[in-house]
């Protein structure tokens, strides 16, 4: 069972990916259809399988949220001889606190475990 710090943060990892899911669903809206498009839907699915993922009780997908952010925030950080435009700021802030919350949770389920 999760302290309720650990659950609270758990749940605020989980509101910030599914919600980086959802504007990644979203941004095809906003932009010409092309490969970057297709690849930013299966971006915001896989996010939002994750975050649906983190409302529960795995461990598991602790991890996989971890690198799925850090992985996420090192593709947005390639292209930096270019200005990032703020929705990139936006998203890797998002990734960046999601990411740092979901090592939070690992840190204190790692303290409560027994032995």
């Amino acid at each position: 069972m999760l302290s309720s710090r650990a659950s609270t943060i758990r749940t605020f990892a989980a509101w910030l990916v599914c919600a980086s899911g959802v504007a990644y669903l979203a941004s095809p809206w906003f932009r010409p259809l092309d490969a970057a498009a297709v690849m930013a839907i299966v971006l915001g699915a896989t996010y939002l399988i994750v975050g649906l993922g983190l409302f529960g009780q795995s461990r598991f997908t602790l991890f996989v949220a971890t690198a799925l952010c850090a992985v996420n925030i090192l593709m947005s950080l390639q292209a930096l001889p270019e200005p990032l435009t703020p929705i990139t700021q936006l998203a890797i802030a998002t990734d960046t606190t999601a990411m740092l919350c979901c090592i939070a949770v690992l840190i204190l389920r790692w303290k409560q475990t027994p032995g």
